[in-house]
């Protein structure tokens, strides 16, 4: 009998810039704000639409953050000699948890600033009580009052557990010419399940300096079975086989495998290849992601104009197209040449999908290991390695800007360019001050592959009564 307890806590802090307060909203009636402004904002197209406000808080200090977290780990088994040949076998069960709490520290309430910067009418004081006017135009105007008012404190959680159950048997199965076949089988059972909380005031998006995000619980089983072999073919070369075959609650069924091939024509030399085909899940996190907020670097096509107040249609180089005029006035975006982007980043929301199928991967390895004898402790190899995924979850499109592109040539917000029925959701809207906004869900969309050469030097070298060892 055997167990085993892991306990980690750890504990690290990071300090960010002061918030960057964006997209605040500016009553027209707000006492706060100058009559040269006023007229500025009557110029608009809507001169009644609200004013939109962007500023660094440094009145209210640099962002803080706190992580508290924890791993928990016990594991218990049996383990000996099943009392054929020299068969032995080991059953265990463990459970993990890990907690994670995340404190942050003097980031900006948009509703109190909003409401402070309107002067604190009737209307926003039932929904905002203890209300503190707030003049934010010109440096050293938010008081300390004022900043402790806007200012937002808040707590994030994220838990993940994952019980495991794991039976195995293994050793030799008869000899052959060349040697022993020797044999591994086992049956394994695993639960994961994932919870992160965010703060209410992240849920609802009442934070300026990081973004929204919403709850999200998932979790899946699985039941598995797997076996080796390892078969000595001739002297100096031997097979390596193996499967295992997996039942998830949320993909069903898949399968892995590998096949290779060790060869020693001498004492001082090792050849190995392999193949391998792998399988991933999607996570508990990935599936149930439910519209968490980000700001990707994308450009809207509806803007004329660049947030560095580039021109982007020319007449000759880059003449604007009836279609794209027609498709911005579809979306309410009339003069297109004058339309200013504001910002290089737009305002984006990701989505799992329970439709989410498991990636796969094939893996190729082939190796040399040459240990010479004519220098002690001396060891080198070489590898070549080359893996494809496939079905690789990732975003459709490969993101904001692809979504973008593909739904404007499409040229029709009812389009699946534009529209994800799977999910009823609209992939590119806008928002009250008009700027292009995305919708990103997760897709088994993409292909991913790598491939490289691996050189490695091991040598051990006597030093008096002890030695140095040189690793490359």
């Amino acid at each position: 009998a055997y167990a085993e307890l892991n306990f980690t806590d750890s504990r690290n802090e990071t300090q960010l810039a002061p918030t960057p307060a964006t997209n605040i909203l500016v009553d027209l009636d707000s006492p706060f704000l100058a009559p040269e402004t006023l007229a500025l904002l009557a110029t608009r197209p809507d001169p009644t639409a609200p004013g939109v406000l962007r500023r660094r808080m440094v009145e209210v200090g640099a962002r803080k953050q706190t992580v508290d977290s924890t791993l928990s780990q016990i594991t218990a088994g049996l383990r000996g000699d099943v009392g054929f040949r020299n068969w032995t076998y080991d059953a265990y069960y463990q459970y993990g948890r890990t907690d994670f709490d995340q404190f942050t520290f003097n980031d900006v309430s948009n509703s109190r600033f909003t409401a402070g910067i309107a002067g604190c009418p009737a209307d926003y004081v039932q929904f905002v009580p203890d209300c503190v006017p707030v003049n934010p135009f010109g440096a050293g105007n938010i008081t300390p009052e004022m900043a402790d008012f806007v200012r937002l404190n808040f707590a994030d959680n994220t838990v993940f557990e994952r019980d495991l159950a794991n039976a195995s048997i293994n050793g030799d199965l008869f000899e052959m010419p060349a040697g022993t076949t020797a044999f591994a089988l086992g049956i394994e059972w695993r639960k994961d399940k994932s919870t992160y909380t965010p703060d209410a005031a992240k849920q609802s998006g009442d934070i300026e300096g990081f973004n929204a995000q919403q709850p999200i619980a998932g979790d899946f089983d699985v039941f598995e079975v797997f076996g080796e072999l390892l078969v000595p073919l001739v002297e100096g070369l031997e097979a390596e086989l193996g499967v295992r075959a997996s039942d998830y609650s949320t993909v069903g069924d898949v399968t892995a495998y590998k096949a290779g091939l060790n060869w020693s024509p001498t004492d001082t030399i090792r050849a190995r290849a392999m193949y391998q085909r792998a399988s991933r899940a999607p996570s508990p996190f990935e599936s149930p992601q439910n519209g968490d907020q980000d700001f990707p670097f994308a450009s809207d096509p509806c803007a004329g104009i660049t947030p560095d107040g580039d021109t982007v249609y020319d007449p000759i180089d880059n003449p604007l197209s009836q279609e794209t005029i027609d498709f911005c006035a579809a979306q309410g975006i009339i003069d297109v040449p004058n339309n200013a982007q504001p910002n290089d980043q737009l305002e984006s929301f990701n989505y799992g999908s329970p439709a989410l199928g498991e990636e796969t991967s094939d893996t190729y390895t082939a190796g040399i290991v040459w240990q010479p004898d004519f220098v002690q402790d001396l060891r080198l190899s070489l590898d070549y390695w080359n893996i494809t995924v496939e079905d690789y979850i990732n975003d459709l499109n490969g993101g904001a800007q692809g979504i973008i592109n593909a739904c404007f040539e499409s040229a029709d917000l009812n389009s699946p360019a534009c529209f994800d029925s799977a999910l009823n959701l609209p992939l590119i809207f806008r928002s009250i001050s008009g700027e292009l906004q995305v919708n990103i869900p997760l897709v088994n969309a993409s292909e991913l592959e790598t491939s490289g050469v691996d050189f490695q030097l091991d040598w051990a070298i006597p030093v008096g009564d002890s030695s140095v060892d040189l690793n490359v």
